[in-house]
């Protein structure tokens, strides 16, 4: 394959690329392995307990409150800028739908 075509299809890829999508699936990846994270130290914490160790030495890991703030607000962000987009294409497809035309396909 060419060079020039694959830097070509990478451009038109992110030119194309559908920022609210892919705002939401960052937001939802940082909360889910932030989860993935927590969950899986406070399983090794419990086999570490079974085991007998001194849980002194190893301190409970928590995500601190800014992160969680941070995760909160870029969701909250992301519900926003869904929605307003959702509202402001509302009102075209009810225009379109009353001036009689079936589908429009986007540019």
């Amino acid at each position: 394959m060419d060079f020039h075509t694959r830097r070509e299809r990478w451009r038109k890829h992110v030119a194309e690329l559908p920022t609210t999508n892919l705002r939401i699936y960052t937001t939802l990846l940082l909360t889910v392995m932030t989860g993935i994270v927590y969950l899986g130290l406070a399983v090794a914490r419990l086999a570490m307990i079974a085991g007998g160790a001194d849980l002194k030495i190893y301190p409970i890991w928590e995500p601190s409150w800014e992160w969680l703030v941070f995760i909160a607000a870029v969701s909250g962000i992301d519900v926003a800028q869904f929605a307003t987009k959702r509202a402001t294409n509302a009102d075209y497809q009810k225009a379109i739908r009353a001036n009689g035309i079936e589908e429009v396909k986007d540019a």
